[in-house]
């Protein structure tokens, strides 16, 4: 029988480098994220529930697009989905193994299906105050365009990384 696995969960190894959003980037709202290396993978009932989490050792934290140093150099657990407003996107690796322009690549990748998410919320929030049947048509009619290219860079950044080259073990 297959096991059913949690939405990011074994797709990361120790020493991977990982960048995890609080929550779903939006625009006027400065990003909320962490970035570290992956330490271990366990269960845990941390916060009063029990989810299987990733540990990462945090080596940037950024709250409301500005670093903060409090919680560098600490352990923290990421959990490997999250019930009610899980995306894709929230957990991302930061750095293909080997090639700088596979890293530039995909450092792209990530930022414009970030991108893409935004524009698909914004185009549906579009509908919610307008009355103008006309207005309200043309935006149908972008939404699908705007999905397919959302759809095709979370193609493109798992090309990209699925192309990585091994790297050795980091020691965190």
């Amino acid at each position: 029988m297959e096991k059913n696995l949690l939405k990011f969960e074994g797709r990361f190894k120790v020493g991977d480098h990982l960048r995890a959003f609080d929550f779903e980037p939006r625009e006027g709202h400065g990003p909320c994220y962490i970035e570290g290396h992956v330490v271990s993978f366990r269960d845990t009932d941390e916060g009063g529930s029990n989810y299987k989490a990733i540990v990462l050792k945090i080596v940037k934290d950024v709250f409301k697009g500005e670093a903060e140093p409090g919680r560098v150099g600490r352990l923290v657990y990421v959990p490997t989905e999250i019930a009610d407003h899980d995306y894709d996107g929230r957990i991302v690796l930061l750095t293909p193994k080997g090639n700088p322009v596979k890293t530039r690549h995909f450092e792209c990748c990530i930022k414009a299906f970030h991108t893409s998410l935004f524009l698909v919320q914004e185009l549906q929030e579009l509908l919610k105050y307008s009355d103008d049947p006309l207005f309200m048509d043309a935006v149908l009619q972008e939404i699908p365009k705007a999905v397919a290219i959302q759809n095709r860079l979370k193609q493109l950044t798992d090309i990209l990384e699925q192309q990585q080259e091994p790297k050795e073990h980091i020691n965190v």
